[in-house]
């Protein structure tokens, strides 16, 4: 996602800090929220595809097909141009009777991992959190040494040991 975030949907404009400035150099709210809301919509897609997951095998996530249709049919042409930009990193799915499931020959384990960082993530107590520690793939959100400060919908991290 990192090398070609425009394969994921994914903005690869300037910055919302960079643009949309107020007089006093200030990003308003409403701004950032409007341009950050695509990118948090796909990692949330991303999270919810790894919390219906269930390991299937090693190196395999099995979806069941009605879940997956399901979560298919809200915004399909954005989770259909995720989905694309994924096989593009060696992402497959195959579609056998009553479950979809998923592999990926670049990454075999990331199969394993989707669906433990997802739930991981969704341990965390405040819902602006989850979905950011999991955009970060951070397997220790839960650790207590962790500290997140969160100002509206712009968590902002900051480690504390």
């Amino acid at each position: 996602m990192f090398e070609e975030p425009q394969s994921f949907g994914l903005p690869v404009t300037k910055d919302v800090y960079v643009a949309d400035r107020e007089q006093d150099g200030a990003v308003t709210m409403d701004v950032a929220n409007r341009k950050l809301a695509r990118p948090k919509a796909i990692v949330g897609y991303c999270m919810e595809l790894g919390s219906q997951g269930k390991q299937h095998h090693a190196g395999a996530l099995a979806l069941d097909a009605g879940e997956f249709r399901a979560f298919m049919a809200k915004d399909g042409r954005t989770k259909e141009r995720l989905l694309r930009g994924m096989e593009q990193v060696g992402l497959s799915m195959d579609q056998s009777g009553d479950w979809v499931t998923v592999t990926n020959h670049r990454f075999p384990l990331m199969a394993n991992a989707l669906p433990r960082l997802a739930a991981r993530c969704a341990e965390h107590t405040e819902p602006a959190y989850r979905e950011f520690y999991f955009a970060r793939c951070d397997f220790g959100a839960k650790v207590t040494r962790i500290h997140c400060n969160c100002t509206g919908s712009f968590p902002t991290p900051s480690m504390t040991c």
